[in-house]
This record gives structure tokens, C-alpha cells and sequence, in this order.
């Protein structure tokens, strides 16, 4: 019995080492960069035993020395256990640590984070899905006839073609048992603006991830391709191929949500819908997971480089000029990505990714739509669509105008993250507006936002305000709080649908 539990104790403090040499590359980390000439730590050895206690020393890079004793059980019973509070013990009584218990946890107990990475994004693949459209589209190709001079062009003709255009997109609700979800992706994947269907958008199919996605023109004996009855060529696809329901899309937004209906295949899938993050902050991983150049699924690491920002460029239809609120990475992005999630390290998701910088002395800028816009458009799409039968966004029309009177970074020592504080003001109100006729203020400062029963938003940004408005509904009761001088002031309003504007 005694050797039963010495054998225990020993496996143990194996165990506990082997957590030691693996956080003394964290500690060597924060001694060059925190410490100056500090010394770390070299070694661990058990060096003595005195019946059931035994020592085991830790050697410094400067010859210094320190120990703890561990004391082997007896009987099965009074064994010494190694702790965490030992090692951080030992490494203050050295001068290898400086910080509190709690700063030594969160500075040195992520020592698995790679493998619980890896294990949290394989998850997330399970979310994605690689997207397929077909766009009926009618070209204007020249007519050539032969002449003693050669061949001339003698007008032109239409031709009816098919265009393939491929994506990503992210499950963001899931039916399992009934074959049922909602898929989250980008405008532009399944728009495209020369498309002879009244809503330029195409026929969509998805892939779940790891399924055979072949797709390949239909041709005929003679290896021409087969046309439909409405002068097409067809399009043929393999058999894990799951046609989609357009729901709606915003072309203001870039997002557009999709539903599949009763498949066999996602019942019998092992596919997960993605889980959501609470936020998300500069520096932490952006991993993102699309289908690049439509090579099937696959997956690519940086970091958020900026956590908001705005961006101007060229809408869908490649004509409107949109403005769109991104966070920024660095994640190598390609065409394809469109549409796909961006996953911290838990394998949450934190954006959408849909553009990126294209130039010769440009490396690694890209954008992804923040996963709160992403979330609440959809919500507002799939509303619109079940209650109203309505693709598009419908919200609020404040008729407010706010600016960033003042912007600074704060540390917040519980998440122990840097967060811009804005403090935003009212600047101009629309006449006979619905901020006009509530009597809000010039100068007046927005504390919160409570709509229905549960949306209770502390703006401390300005962009939280504006993006409030896609979570209104029909019938909510909506209450801002805000500062006049030094008056706190009530504004309130039951939303009604002459209220709403449909967004494009």
C-alpha cells in the first residue's frame, strides 16, 4: 500500500513538473522583457529524500538556487500534494515573479492553449460551408463573316451562359433533427450584377465541410454542354450538394442569409452551428475559415489588428458606393474567403470576412464585417422574411446625427484588455424626424438604449448607438437615457411600422 501510493505521489509530481518546464519558457519570456537580468529558470531536479518527504531543487541561469518538499503518503493516507501555489511560491521566493497569484494564473496556466486551439477550431470548421451560385447571365459576343478581305465583324449576337461564382458561409442556425438552418455569408456571393434574374441573385448550393463538392458543366456524348429548356447550360454538382432559399441579403451591408429546408444530408451530418462570441479585442487570434479560390475548405491565422473601422468602397452591384463598419486583421485572406467566419482561439465567431487591400506594397490588410452587425442583420432578415415575406433590412429612421466629442483607451483590469472610450453627443436632428418629435437635444449624450424586454445597450462607443436601430422590431417599447447639462432625461416610443425604412 505504501508503494501504491508513493507511485501515485511520484506520478503526480511528474506530472506537476512537466507544467513547470513548460511555464518556464512563459517565465524566461517575461524575465528578458519585464526583468531585466532576472534569472530563469534552468532546471528541476529531486535532490534528496528523507524518508516520505522528498526535495526536489530549482537551479537559476545565475547558479542561484531554491527548493520545495513534497511528502509521499503513507498507508494510503497525509499525502503531500504538489500545487500551483508551490511553484508560484517558488518562483516569487527567487525573484523570477513579481505579480499577484491571479497574474501568475492568467500570465502561466495557458500553457495547452495551442492544442485547445486546434481542438476549438476543428470544431468550428463543423459551422462552415463552401457556397456555390449560378448566375444565369446573357453576353454580347461578336459575329464575324468571311469576305475576299478575310473575316470582319458584322455585328453581334447574345449568347446565354452560366456563371459559376463560389463563397463561404457560416451556419448560424441549426435544426439538426429536421434538416433545417440558416447560413450567414456575404451579399456579394450570391449577387452579381449582370444576372438576368430580377434580383440578381443566383441559384445557391452549399457543401458542408469535408463533402465531396464536384461541380462540373453538364456535356453530352460529343463533350458539348448540355442546355436547358431556357437556353442555359446546365450546371451538375455531386450528390452532397444542398440547394439553398434565398432569404434576404443587404447590399449596404454585405451580408445575406440563406436557409436550407428538410436535407437529408444535415440530418445525417455531424455539422454545428457556429457559437457566438461576446466580443472581441486587438491582438487576440482571427483565424479565418472559407473556401479560398474555391479550393475546398480551409483555414488561415492571424490577429485583430483594428477593432472598428470604416471603409469606403464599391457595393455588389460594383456601381454603389458603401460604407462599411469592419474590424481589420492581418489573417491571409483570398478570393473565395467571402462570406466565411472569423474564430478567436475558443472557435467563436467574431466577424464575417468580405474584403481585403490588393496592391504590390500592401501585405496582409484584410476586413471582416464585426459579428455583431453580421448577427443583428441576419436576426433582421430572418424576422422580416418568417413575419413579412420581406429580403430586405427594415429599421428605425432616428434622424440623428451624432459625432465623437472626445475618444480616449482605458485599461480594464478585469479583462485586462485596452478599450477606446468615446464620448458621443447629439449634433444634428432632423426636422419633423423621429428624434425631431421624441424632443431630443443637440448636446444631449445617449447613457443607454433598452429595447423590449431584453436589449439593454451602455453605448461607449458611437457605433454601438447606430448599429442599435437593426435590433428594433414592430411593437418593442424602446427607452433611451440621456445627459442634457446635467440632467438625466427619459425618451421613449413603442416602434410602429410607419417608423421603418427599408435599407438596400
Amino acid at each position: 500500500m505504501e508503494k501504491y501510493k508513493s507511485n501515485n505521489a511520484l506520478k503526480i509530481i511528474i506530472l506537476f513538473l512537466s507544467i513547470i518546464i513548460v511555464l518556464t519558457c512563459g517565465i524566461l519570456l517575461f524575465t528578458n522583457s519585464s526583468l531585466g537580468d532576472t534569472p530563469s529558470v534552468t532546471s528541476i531536479k529531486k535532490t534528496s529524500s528523507n524518508g516520505l518527504v522528498d526535495t526536489y531543487t530549482i537551479t537559476y541561469s545565475n547558479g542561484t538556487t531554491s527548493f520545495f518538499t513534497v511528502t509521499n503518503g503513507q498507508n494510503g493516507e497525509n499525502a503531500d500534494k504538489i500545487s500551483i501555489e508551490k511553484i508560484y511560491q517558488s518562483a516569487v521566493d527567487s525573484n523570477v515573479y513579481a505579480g499577484s497569484f491571479s497574474d501568475f494564473l492568467k500570465d502561466y496556466l495557458s500553457f495547452d492553449e495551442p492544442s485547445l486551439q486546434t481542438s476549438n477550431i476543428n470544431k468550428a470548421l463543423l459551422s462552415a460551408v463552401s457556397i456555390y451560385c449560378e448566375f444565369p447571365v446573357i453576353t454580347q459576343e461578336p459575329v464575324y463573316i468571311q469576305t475576299p478581305f478575310g473575316y470582319i465583324q458584322s455585328g453581334t449576337q447574345d449568347v446565354k451562359t452560366t456563371q459559376l461564382g463560389a463563397g463561404s458561409g457560416v451556419i448560424y442556425n441549426l435544426d439538426k433533427a429536421n434538416g433545417n438552418a440558416y447560413i450567414i455569408t456575404n451579399y456579394h456571393v450570391v449577387y452579381n450584377k449582370d444576372c438576368i434574374n430580377e434580383n440578381k441573385i443566383g441559384k445557391v448550393n452549399v457543401f458542408l465541410y469535408g463533402y465531396d463538392t464536384s461541380i462540373a458543366y453538364k456535356k453530352d456524348a460529343e463533350g458539348n454542354k448540355v442546355i436547358n429548356s431556357d437556353g442555359y447550360p446546365i450546371v451538375e454538382y455531386s450528390s452532397s450538394a444542398i440547394e439553398c432559399e434565398y432569404v434576404g441579403g443587404s447590399l449596404t451591408y454585405d451580408i445575406a442569409v440563406l436557409k436550407i429546408v428538410n436535407s437529408e444530408i444535415l440530418k445525417n451530418s455531424c455539422a454545428l452551428k457556429a457559437n457566438i462570441s461576446t466580443g472581441y479585442t486587438v491582438g487576440e487570434t482571427a483565424v479565418a475559415i472559407g473556401n479560398p479560390e474555391a479550393l475546398g475548405i480551409s483555414v488561415t491565422s492571424g490577429v485583430v489588428s483594428v477593432d472598428s473601422e470604416y471603409i469606403t468602397m464599391k457595393g455588389a452591384d460594383e456601381t454603389t458606393i458603401v460604407t462599411l463598419r469592419t474590424l481589420r486583421i492581418d489573417t491571409a485572406i483570398n478570393s473565395g474567403n467571402s462570406g466565411g467566419g472569423l474564430f478567436n482561439s475558443k472557435g467563436e465567431l467574431i466577424g464575417i470576412v468580405n474584403a481585403k487591400l490588393v496592391s504590390s506594397d500592401i501585405e496582409n490588410i484584410a476586413y471582416a464585417i464585426p459579428k455583431d452587425i453580421a448577427i443583428s442583420v441576419a436576426d433582421n432578415l430572418i424576422y422580416n422574411f418568417e413575419t413579412n415575406s420581406k429580403n430586405k433590412v427594415q429599421k428605425v429612421y432616428m434622424g440623428l446625427t451624432m459625432y465623437v466629442e472626445s475618444s480616449k483607451a482605458i485599461w480594464n483590469e478585469t479583462t485586462q484588455t485596452t478599450q477606446i472610450v468615446e464620448n458621443v453627443v447629439v449634433d444634428i436632428i432632423d426636422e419633423n424626424s423621429l428624434a425631431d418629435i421624441l424632443n431630443f437635444e443637440v448636446g444631449d449624450k445617449v447613457l443607454s438604449i433598452k429595447i423590449g424586454d431584453n436589449e439593454l445597450i451602455t453605448p461607449t462607443r458611437m457605433f454601438q448607438i447606430i448599429d442599435s436601430t437593426l435590433k428594433i422590431k414592430v411593437g418593442d417599447d424602446v427607452i433611451y437615457s440621456v445627459l442634457r447639462g446635467t440632467d438625466t432625461i427619459t425618451i421613449s416610443f413603442t416602434a410602429t411600422s410607419d417608423m421603418f425604412v427599408e435599407v438596400q
